[in-house]
C-alpha cells in the first residue's frame, strides 16, 4: 500500500501563494517554493506537477481567499454605489495595514508579468477582470 502524501497539494498551494505574490512568477525559483512548503522535495514534487502548474492553482486559491470575499458585496443583488466605495475602502486599507508598498493585486502583477506571453494567465486574468467590470456595472445600475 503506498504511502500518504505527507503534504497534500491545498496545503502547497496555501504556502506557495504569498511567496508567488510577494516575488512574482519569473523571481519564484522552484527551490523558493519547496522551502516554503516545508516539505522535503520528494514529498513537494510528488504533490505539485509543475512550477506553471502551481501557479494557477494559486491564482485560483487567491480569487477564492482574496478576491471573492472582499468583492462579495458589490457582488450581491441591490448593490451599489455604497458597496463599490466599501470595496475600494476595504482594499486601501488592507494595503495599509500590509505595508505600502505592498505585493498589489495578483491578478494584476499576473497581467503585466506572464499574460503577455502566457495564453493560460492572460485568459484567467480577462475571466477576473470581467467579473470585476460586471459587477461594478450591476452596482452602477
Amino acid at each position: 500500500m503506498p504511502r500518504p502524501v505527507a503534504f497534500p497539494p491545498e496545503e502547497i498551494i496555501a504556502r506557495a501563494l504569498p511567496v508567488f505574490w510577494r516575488q512574482g512568477y519569473a523571481a519564484t525559483s522552484m527551490e523558493d517554493l519547496v522551502r516554503a512548503s516545508g516539505a522535503s522535495r520528494h514529498a513537494f514534487y510528488k504533490a505539485v506537477p509543475g512550477k506553471h502548474a502551481l501557479f494557477l492553482a494559486c491564482l485560483e486559491a487567491y480569487r477564492e481567499a482574496v478576491v471573492t470575499p472582499a468583492f462579495a458585496a458589490v457582488e450581491r443583488p441591490g448593490a451599489g454605489l455604497a458597496e463599490i466605495a466599501g470595496y475600494f475602502e476595504t482594499q486601501i486599507a488592507a494595503a495599509e495595514r500590509a505595508g505600502l508598498p505592498g505585493p498589489g493585486c495578483l491578478f494584476a502583477n499576473s497581467l503585466t508579468e506572464l499574460a503577455p506571453h502566457d495564453a493560460t494567465v492572460a485568459e484567467r486574468v480577462q475571466a477576473h477582470n470581467a467579473r470585476l467590470r460586471a459587477g461594478f456595472r450591476r452596482a452602477l445600475e
